[in-house]
C-alpha cells in the first residue's frame, strides 16, 4: 500500500489535462492521503479473483463484462461478485468480500463497503461482540433506495454503477444505472460543473463516492422519498483498494455539500452505552427527525480498521416490507397466490397482512391502474398510506397499527373465522441428485401411508404442464403429496412454484390453501466422494428406472448423471446460521428465493447404506411434529421394514423413450474464411506495420477466420428484427438446431462469394479487414447455383478481425471502432485517422475469396 498527499487549494478542476498538478476545490473538502495498492497486491488480488472464479464449490466467483464508452474509445469492465450468503460465512475464503466491485484488468475502477450485518444478524454483530469495538461511535441514517457507485477514469469519463452493473452489455443497459448516471449528471449540472470535473477529483484521490438513489417517481421501495427529498444521498468514500478503508463521515459531508450530493444525517458517540441507548429510544417510534427511517449505520473499529454494522428499526419498516411483499405475491401476475396461503407464510403480523390484503384485492379491482403501477414498484407507499387511513391511522402511524394489533378484536375473530374455513394441504417436494433415493424414500412412506398422493415427473415426459396440473389434481384430493422430481436447481424450483401458483385456482378448491415442503437430500452438499457413492446405487439399480439406463447406456448414462450431479444448486440461506451445521428442519422465510416459497425444508442425510428408510421416518416425524392435523397411526419397526423392502423392490412400469435431444440455439451465422487467403494479404501489406507485428509476437492472431452476417441479438431491435426473421428462414436454423449434436460450428449447404476491400489497423489494438458480401451460392452434389433470394446482413459493416492485442480486447470491438470511423468520416479511404485519440491506418486492398461456406453457431445449454 502507498500513500500520497495531493494539494487542494483553488475553486475550479481544470479538465482539459490529467497531470498529477493540484486539482482544484474549496476550502470545506480537505482529503485525506492518497491510498493505492501496489502492483505486487493488485496482481496477486486478480489472479486470486480468476481462481476463485474457477472453483465449482462454495466461494466460486461471478465475473460479468460490461462495454464503457470513454474518451479514448469503449473499454471494457468486469464487474466481479459472490452469492449473496457466501459474504456472511467465516469458513468461506473468499479474496474480497466487497458488494459492488469493478475493475479493468487488476485496477479498481470502484469499490463498495464490505458486507456488513444488521444487528444479532451473525455471530460478530451480537451484543457481546458489538462491544468490544471501539469508538468513536458515527451513526448515520441509513437511506432506503438503491445504490449506486460513482469514480473516475484516467481519461476524466465519470464512471456510473449500479449495484453489479455498468454500461452496456450485450446491447443492453441496466435500468438503475441508466438512472443513475441520469441522476448524477443533472446533479452536475445544478451546480455548473461537468462530469470530468468529478471524475478526475475521484481518479486522483483513488475514491468511489457511494451512493443511494431514492426517487420515488423512478422506484419506490419503503421509505418515503417525495421530490423534496429525491436524489442520490452520499453516504461513503471509499478507497479502490482490496482492503476496505473509507473516509470519515465529516469528509463525506463535505465533500455531498461540495458537488451537490444529498447529505444523510450523522452523529456521534463517544461510547457504546450512549449509543445503544439511542438506538432503543429511536426504536420505540420508529421514527427520526419527524420521518419513517429504515434504520442506522454505525461506523467503528475493529482491530484498528474500519468496521460498519447496521441497526435497522424493526417497526414500522419491516411491517411496511411485509405488506410490499405479500401484495406482490397476491397480484403476481404469473402466480398469484390466495390469502390465506400469504398469510400463513409469515410468522408476524398476521392480522395486519391478512386485513391489508383484503382491502388491497377490493381496491385493484376498482383501480386496476393501481394495481398496474404497484407491479411497477410505483403507488406502494400511496396504497399503504390509503390503508393506513382506512383504519383510522394518521399515514405515518404504521406504529400505532402495530401496537393494537393483538387488541383489536374484530380483526382477531375475522382472521379465526378465515382460518377455521381453510383447510391445508401439503405438497412435499424433493430437492435431490440422481440416486439420492428420492423415489424409494417416498414409496416407503406411500406403501405405509396408501391415503398419501404421489406423482412421478417420469411419468409425464414432454408433458411438463399435464404434470403440474396431475399434482395439483391430487392435492385436491389428497392432504398430503408428493411431488417426485429432483428440482435439482434453483431455476428449476423457481419453475415449480411459479407454474403451480399460476394454476392452483383451476384444481384445488377454494376453501383449500397449499403449503410446500422440501425435503432436501443434499444437505451435506456435493463432493468427489459422494458422487461414487451414489454412482455404486445407479449401477446396482441398473436399468430400473424410467429415463436412466445404466445398464444399457453404460457410461454414456454415467456421464449424463455426473452432468446432472454437477448441476446441484442448494438452498441459500439469508443469513449465517450460529451453529454451522444445517438444522434438520430451517424455516422457510430464512431462505433466499425462490426456496423462501417453501413453509419449511426438511434436511436429510443420503450419505449412508439404506439411508432411505432412515430419511423416511425423519420426513413423517417432522411433518406430523409441524402440521399436528396430519394423523397417522405409530407403525411398528416390522411394518417399517416391509414397506422399505417394497420400495426398494418396486419396479417401473413406465418407460420412457430416450429423450429427443435438445435443439441448440443459434447465435449467429457466419462465413467460414481460408486463412491462408488473410495470411497473404497480411504478409504483403502488414510486413513493417508495428500492430501486426506485436500480434504475431504476442500470439493473438485469431486461429481461424470469419464474417459474421447475422447476430441472434438482431432479433430484439425493431429495424433488424425482419432481416432476422428472414435469414432464420433461409437457413432453417431452428431445423438445424435439431440437427446439431454441440455448442460450436454448423456448415449449411451454402457458399459465398466475397471481396476484401480494405485494411483498418486500430494502432495497438486491432486489425480488421473490411469486406462486401457480392453473390450468395447453393450447392447441389457438385455443382453450385447461384441464388437469386438475396439475404440482408444484420450487421452494418460486414469484416474480419484477424486479432486484439490482448484478451481484454473482446473481436466483437472491431465491429463497434468501424461504425465509429465511418460515421466520422463518409468516404473512408487510404490514408491515416484520428478518432477518439486513437490512430486509424487504413490500406485498400482489392481481394476476391471464393465459395467460402456459411455456417451457423449454435449453443446448447
Amino acid at each position: 500500500m502507498t500513500t500520497s498527499r495531493l494539494t487542494w487549494r483553488c475553486t475550479n478542476v481544470q479538465a482539459s489535462s490529467m497531470s498529477r498538478k493540484h486539482i482544484v476545490l474549496s476550502k470545506m473538502f480537505e482529503p485525506l492521503p492518497v491510498l493505492r495498492d501496489s502492483k505486487e497486491t493488485t496482481d496477486r488480488f486478480v489472479a486470486s479473483l480468476i481462481e476463485a472464479s474457477e472453483r465449482k464449490d462454495a466461494g466460486k466467483a461471478r465475473v460479468s463484462k460490461w462495454t464503457v464508452e470513454t474518451s479514448t474509445g469503449p473499454v471494457e469492465v468486469d464487474s466481479w461478485k459472490f452469492k449473496e450468503f457466501e459474504y456472511s460465512r467465516s469458513n468461506i475464503q473468499l479474496p474480497c468480500r466487497a458488494r459492488g466491485l469493478f475493475m479493468q484488468g487488476s485496477r479498481i475502477l470502484a469499490r463498495g463497503y464490505d458486507k456488513f450485518f444488521n444487528q444479532e444478524e451473525v455471530p460478530e454483530t451480537k451484543m457481546e461482540a458489538l462491544k468490544k469495538l471501539e469508538g468513536p461511535f458515527n451513526v448515520s441514517t441509513k437511506e432506503n433506495g438503491c445504490i449506486i457507485f460513482i469514480s473516475g477514469l484516467e481519461d476524466g469519463t465519470l464512471l456510473v454503477c449500479s449495484k453489479h452493473s455498468t454500461g452496456e452489455r450485450d446491447g443492453e443497459k441496466s435500468k438503475h444505472f441508466i438512472r443513475g448516471h441520469q441522476e448524477t449528471l443533472s446533479q452536475l449540472e445544478r451546480i455548473g460543473k461537468r462530469p470530468e470535473d468529478l471524475a478526475r477529483i475521484l481518479f486522483e484521490l483513488n475514491l468511489t463516492a457511494v451512493a443511494e438513489l431514492c426517487d420515488d417517481d423512478f422506484e419506490e421501495h419503503v421509505v418515503e422519498y417525495p421530490k423534496e427529498l429525491a436524489g442520490l444521498y452520499l453516504h461513503g468514500l471509499n478507497y479502490n483498494t482490496q482492503k476496505f478503508h473509507t473516509y470519515p463521515m465529516d469528509r463525506v459531508s463535505a465533500f455531498a455539500e461540495e458537488w451537490g450530493f444529498r447529505k444523510v444525517s450523522d452523529f456521534t458517540f463517544d461510547s457504546f452505552d450512549r449509543l445503544w441507548a439511542f438506538l432503543e429510544k429511536t426504536g420505540e417510534t420508529g421514527t427520526f427527525n419527524g420521518r419513517e427511517i429504515e434504520g442506522f449505520v454505525i461506523r467503528a473499529k475493529k482491530d484498528g480498521s474500519d468496521y460498519f454494522f447496521k441497526y435497522k428499526l424493526k417497526e414500522p419498516y419491516f411491517l411496511y416490507r411485509q405488506l410490499r411483499e405479500a401484495t406482490l405475491d397476491l397480484i403476481n401476475p404469473e402466480a398469484p397466490q390466495k390469502i390465506p396461503q400469504i398469510v400463513h407464510r409469515r410468522p408476524a403480523h398476521k392480522k395486519i397482512t391478512f386485513s391489508y390484503l383484503e382491502y388491497v384485492e377490493k381496491l385493484f379491482e376498482e383501480n386496476p391502474q393501481l394495481k398496474e403501477d404497484y407491479l411497477n414498484s410505483l403507488g406502494i407507499i400511496k396504497v399503504r398510506k390509503m390503508y393506513l387511513k382506512h383504519m383510522g391511522f394518521g399515514e405515518l402511524d404504521g406504529l400505532g397499527l402495530v401496537k393494537i394489533e393483538d387488541k383489536d378484536e374484530k380483526l382477531s375473530q375475522k382472521l379465526d373465522k378465515l382460518l377455521k374455513a381453510t383447510t391445508f394441504h401439503y405438497g412435499i417436494v424433493p430437492i435431490a441428485s440422481i440416486g439420492c433415493g428420492k423415489t424409494t424414500t417416498i414409496k416407503t412412506l406411500t406403501n405405509l401411508i396408501p391415503e398419501w398422493g404421489h406423482v412421478q415427473s417420469d411419468d409425464f415426459y414432454k408433458r411438463k404442464l399435464k404434470f403440474t396440473e396431475t399434482c395439483l389434481s391430487e392435492l385436491g384430493t389428497h392432504k398430503v403429496v408428493f411431488i417426485d422430481k429432483n428440482h435439482q436447481q434453483a431455476r428449476i424450483r423457481k419453475e415449480h412454484f411459479s407454474s403451480f401458483h399460476a394454476n392452483e385456482g383451476k384444481f384445488v378448491p377454494p376453501n383449500i390453501s397449499v403449503k410446500y415442503v422440501g425435503i432436501n437430500f443434499m444437505s451435506k452438499g456435493t463432493s468427489a466422494e459422494h458422487w461414487k457413492f451414489l454412482e455404486k446405487r445407479l449401477i446396482a439399480r441398473g436399468d430400473n428406472h424410467q429415463t436412466l439406463r445404466v445398464k444399457k447406456e453404460g457410461d454414456s448414462a454415467s456421464k449424463k448423471a455426473k452432468g446432472f450431479y454437477d448441476s446441484f444448486s442448494p438452498p441459500e440461506l439469508k443469513a449465517k446460521l450460529e451453529n454451522e451445521s444445517l438444522p434438520v428442519v430451517v424455516e422457510g422465510n430464512k431462505y433466499e428465493d425462490p426456496d423462501s416459497n417453501f413453509h419449511m425444508i426438511i434436511n436429510l442425510d443420503c450419505t449412508q447404506e439404506n439411508s432411505s428408510l432412515e430419511n423416511a421416518k425423519i420426513i413423517l416425524r417432522e411433518l406430523t411434529k409441524a402440521f399436528p392435523e396430519i394423523q397417522v397411526p405409530n407403525f411398528t419397526e416390522s411394518q417399517w421394514m416391509e414397506a422399505f423392502e417394497s420400495a426398494k423392490n418396486h419396479e417401473v412400469k413406465v418407460v420412457a423413450p430416450p429423450p429427443a435431444p435438445k435443439a441448440g440455439k443459434a447465435i449467429y451465422v457466419g462465413i467460414e474464411i481460408t486463412p491462408s487467403a488473410i495470411q497473404s494479404i497480411a504478409d504483403n501489406c502488414l510486413r513493417e506495420d508495428p500492430t501486426w507485428n506485436g500480434l504475431v509476437e504476442a500470439k493473438r492472431v485469431q486461429q481461424d477466420f470469419h464474417v459474421t452476417v447475422a447476430h441472434c441479438m438482431a432479433a430484439r431491435d425493431a429495424k433488424k428484427k425482419a432481416s432476422w426473421a428472414k435469414i432464420a428462414k433461409k437457413f432453417d436454423l431452428k431445423a438445424n438446431g435439431k440437427v446439431a449434436k454441440e455448442t460450436g460450428r454448423f456448415p449449411l449447404r451454402f457458399f459465398a462469394d466475397l471481396n476484401i476491400k480494405s485494411i483498418v489497423v486500430v494502432e495497438q489494438t486491432l486489425i480488421t479487414l473490411r469486406v462486401e458480401l457480392s453473390a450468395i451460392y447453393t450447392q447441389n452434389e457438385s455443382s453450385f447455383i447461384l441464388d437469386e433470394d438475396k439475404i440482408e446482413p444484420t450487421n452494418t459493416i460486414l469484416h474480419i478481425t484477424v486479432g486484439t492485442m490482448s484478451e481484454k480486447i473482446r473481436p466483437a470491438m472491431s465491429n463497434t471502432y468501424l461504425e465509429k470511423l465511418v460515421a466520422s468520416h463518409e468516404n473512408v479511404t487510404k490514408g491515416e485517422y484520428i478518432l477518439d485519440d486513437k490512430k486509424f491506418k487504413v490500406w485498400d486492398v482489392d481481394v476476391s475469396l471464393e465459395k467460402q461456406q456459411l455456417f451457423v453457431y449454435y449453443q446448447f445449454d
